[in-house]
């Protein structure tokens, strides 16, 4: 789980969050974005199961699918949003 470790760090980064938070069970507005960019980064650029991404957040496969979908949406229709994305993936 190196790469998704990383991956996860450099998500926090990117929001002024921690990793720790990302994980946690707190759902601010801030947070679910990160979350988002985390896990479009991580399905494009790992060969991670839905579910080992989702247990590097702490969530289940199901959260992880939807927070793709969203994270997607959230890309087309926000320029800073897909740069971060972007960024993430590229680090990978």
């Amino acid at each position: 789980m190196g790469q998704l470790d990383n991956l996860l760090r450099a998500a926090a980064a990117t929001w002024c969050a921690t990793p720790a938070e990302l994980r946690g069970r707190r759902r601010p507005k801030l947070l679910g974005p990160a979350r988002q960019a985390f896990v479009l980064a991580a399905v494009r650029g790992t060969a991670n199961s839905y579910r080992t991404i989702g247990a590097a957040i702490g969530r289940d496969h199901s959260t992880v699918m939807t927070a793709e979908s969203i994270a997607r949406q959230r890309e087309a229709r926000d320029p800073a949003f897909a740069r971060r994305v972007a960024t993430l993936t590229e680090a990978l």
